[in-house]
């Protein structure tokens, strides 16, 4: 679990959690710096971020990329500083994917609003939206909570195949089959 964002990136870190771009504010030779209070880090396909980053290895990085190339997702290397500040890995990166879809069968999935606002308070369970994510791409944000991603089952598969670990995929259900 890491809970520094780069170095250098300052207050541009919401972009990156966000689904915004930050190709324009993403440090050059970027580092970040393991977190001080948790002993050791086992490196898995994804390591976990308090900040709710898409930090996935390079191999999975390559299939997502295989599938979807560079369109409307931006992926940034850095390496990554043990307790001591010294090197530990060069082979993650910061996944952003940029399209935010509004996807969810809001009245299935229970999405609750705070008083008269659109500001999502809860959602009780994820229901797709069938005809909403007819033409998804393999990988969006969910936009009524965008550290949220879904992924499409092509991607499953390929993840599943190639045997990578820390991936906690959820089959999601469609409005028409509730």
């Amino acid at each position: 679990m890491l809970d520094h964002s780069p170095v250098g990136i300052g207050a541009h870190y919401s972009r990156l959690r966000g689904g915004k771009s930050v190709k324009d504010y993403y440090p050059e030779n970027a580092v970040v710096h393991m977190s001080e209070d948790r002993e050791g880090l086992k490196l898995a396909s994804l390591i976990g971020s308090t900040e709710s980053y898409l930090i996935l290895h390079k191999d999975v990085k390559a299939i997502i990329e295989s599938r979807i190339g560079n369109d409307n997702i931006e992926y940034f290397p850095f390496t990554l500083l043990n307790h001591k500040n010294k090197p530990h890995t060069g082979d993650y990166f910061f996944i952003n994917p940029l399209t935010i879809m509004d996807c969810l069968d809001t009245k299935a999935s229970q999405v609750k609003y705070w008083r008269d606002t659109d500001k999502v308070i809860d959602i009780g369970e994820y229901i797709l939206d069938t005809q909403k994510v007819e033409n998804a791409p393999a990988i969006f944000r969910v936009k009524e909570h965008v550290s949220s991603y879904i992924i499409s089952e092509e991607l499953v598969n390929d993840f599943i195949q190639a045997g990578f670990t820390n991936l906690i995929m959820t089959k999601l259900k469609y409005s028409d089959d509730t």
